[in-house]
């Protein structure tokens, strides 16, 4: 995998943090970003962490301090050391203390702070969002399903980056759609900032697949963060969305990679109350183009979270292969369109943030994909004032697994409906059993969901 989105995405993530960040490795496959200076483990552990360090770097004690622990999370954060040392690729304070804690234990006790961000090709969506004229309700794709006749109601959580003010004046999206907003959407020069628009887009692709869906939006990848949330942030929303929302489905576009391909510490209590309750969890399986777990997808391979978690990756727009960028692996549990699915968006100025490239960064040969096509030059791949700038009249095109997610959501609830299932595992079990089929790939047979109104096209640049 080219390493250049990476980095062009986190010096986006590092200017819009407050608080320094870094990442592993070169910022290729398996890289993620984390918070500097501190560290997680469970708060069971922290007293025996902490004597660990004084035991092995005791000139590390006095600068030791316990952050306040969120609700719903049952970690407790060490912060350590002197944060501003090292480089982006480096924490050396952090980076001895774990070295200790963590020594010759198959399973961490503790790790890093990981920076979760929407899945995620290098920390972003795989592609910018493409204009689509002229607007209407016709250019959906998937297109409007008909409402299903029936009195069950079904509701998913959308967690993401909030719906756009104008979100209502789509008119598939007017009635049970709601949530929480972005508070700031344009910038002081007026132009779109990145991904917004995100969680509005997923929410129509939720409501052209299941009309009946009562969706409900939340905002917690909004922000001036880039889309991003340190792991205790969203562990503990996800917590409260858990208990309050009390949603059938949760339907979540992001995710990180990890160290040693660990679970996540932040997120131990919310998928044990996640496995306890009957909520499914549909979630991207990433775009990096890896076999690498991607958290939180990856907890559908493990067996303790399997009924509870519907990892989602990637199809071409033309349905003959997996989408270049997808992940995959025997984590993944399910594929879905995921190349250029054209839903609601909102209406103001765009300049792009990353170029396109001459050539598949992932390998595909002879095929238009979304690293190459449509051509654009971004603002963090070249100089600012070169950067191409668009228009959208309120619908776009855009790719990622982020947007498979919600078309597989979307299949669960008319699964539910159709069959009055109120059980969303046992939807989902009937839904894999019985509409998913065998798209043959150059990696093998892929099990595959496609929903009905999707209309696979074969992209030809305008």
């Amino acid at each position: 995998m080219a390493p250049r989105r990476f980095l062009e995405q986190f010096e986006q993530i590092k200017r819009s943090q407050d608080f320094p960040v870094a990442y592993t490795a070169d910022g290729g496959e398996g890289s993620f970003i984390y918070q500097k200076g501190c560290f997680v483990t469970a708060s069971h552990e922290a007293d025996v962490v902490e004597d660990l360090i004084a035991t092995d770097h005791p000139e590390l004690v006095p600068t030791v301090r316990r952050r306040v622990v969120r609700q719903g999370t049952g970690v407790t954060v060490i912060e350590i050391g002197d944060p501003g040392r090292g480089n982006d690729t480096g924490d050396p304070d952090v980076e001895l203390a774990l070295s200790t804690i963590n020594h010759g234990r198959a399973v961490p006790m503790a790790t890093r702070m990981h920076i979760v961000g929407i899945a995620d090709v290098n920390s972003c969506p795989n592609d910018e969002p493409e204009p689509v004229e002229p607007y209407g309700v016709e250019q959906l794709n998937p297109r409007l399903a008909d409402r299903i006749t029936t009195s069950q109601e079904v509701r998913v959580a959308v967690v993401d980056t909030g719906l756009v003010s104008d979100y209502s004046s789509h008119a598939w999206m007017s009635e049970d759609v709601h949530g929480l907003g972005r508070p700031v959407e344009v910038g002081a020069d007026g132009e779109l900032l990145q991904y917004v628009g995100h969680g509005t887009h997923i929410a129509s692709i939720i409501k052209a697949v299941a009309p009946n869906a009562v969706v409900w939006v939340d905002n917690v990848l909004a922000g001036g963060k880039a889309g991003t949330a340190t792991e205790e942030v969203l562990a503990e929303r996800l917590m409260w969305i858990l208990e309050n929302e009390k949603p059938h489905i949760i339907s979540l576009s992001a995710g990180t990679n990890t160290q040693g391909a660990s679970e996540l510490k932040s997120m131990k209590l919310f998928m044990d109350a996640l496995k306890d309750s009957s909520t499914m969890l549909v979630a991207a399986a990433g775009n990096n183009a890896s076999t690498l777990p991607f958290y939180p997808a990856a907890y559908a391979k493990l067996p303790a979270y399997r009924d509870a978690v519907l990892s989602v990756g990637a199809l071409r727009s033309d349905n003959t292969d997996m989408a270049c960028f997808s992940n995959r692996g025997d984590w993944v549990r399910v594929y879905a369109p995921g190349e250029r699915l054209t839903a609601a968006f909102t209406t103001a100025p765009y300049r792009y943030q990353h170029s396109t490239s001459d050539r598949c960064l992932h390998g595909t040969e002879d095929y238009p994909c979304t690293c190459q096509a449509p051509r654009h030059t971004g603002a963090l791949s070249a100089d600012p004032t070169s950067a191409n700038a668009t228009g959208f009249t309120g619908l776009a095109r855009w790719s990622g697994t982020s947007f498979s997610t919600p078309c597989v959501a979307g299949m669960l609830v008319n699964q539910m409906l159709a069959t009055k299932e109120e059980d969303p595992r046992e939807a989902a079990k009937a839904l894999l059993d019985c509409y998913t089929v065998q798209v043959p790939t150059t990696d093998g047979q892929l099990p595959s969901l496609l929903p009905p109104t999707w209309t696979s096209f074969s992209y030809q640049e305008a």
